[in-house]
């Protein structure tokens, strides 16, 4: 079973698992603060170990320093071994009120790339995209 140690507060947001190469892959926002998409790993699927945090919001200023909602992780059907998370965040200068759509990537669902974003606006139009590949280092 995955659960946080007693007293933290935490609460599993949207969840996603993924099997690959025998092991289960287990992603989830953590609530209520949305700061981080925590990563837990199984051998069977019912005892669960946790391993470093697949992402974590944005250094100040960026598209996502506030908060990271909903999170898919997927195969890339381009790139064979390649894996992608798509998750969507928020900005503090933004107040919140535009939601973008980010990619993460990687080739062993270990090492999470953070890369493009789609902005999107309220009215739900995209108006551009940005493309900012760097390496997540975890915490």
């Amino acid at each position: 079973m995955c659960s946080e140690s007693a007293g933290t507060r935490k609460t599993l947001g949207d969840v996603d698992v993924i099997f690959d190469n025998g092991i289960f892959h287990l992603f989830h926002l953590v609530l209520p603060n949305h700061d981080y998409v925590a990563h837990a790993v199984s051998n069977n699927g019912f005892d669960w170990r946790r391993v470093e945090n697949a992402i974590v919001i944005g250094d100040p200023g960026s598209w996502d320093d506030s908060m990271l909602w909903t999170v898919h992780v997927s195969r890339n059907p381009h790139l064979a071994g390649c894996w992608r998370m798509f998750y969507t965040g928020l900005s503090r200068r933004d107040h919140g009120l535009k939601q973008r759509i980010g990619l993460a990537e990687n080739d062993d669902l270990d090492v999470i790339f953070k890369g493009s974003y789609l902005e999107v606006s309220v009215e739900g139009f995209v108006h551009r995209l940005v493309t900012v590949r760097r390496a997540f280092q975890p915490v």
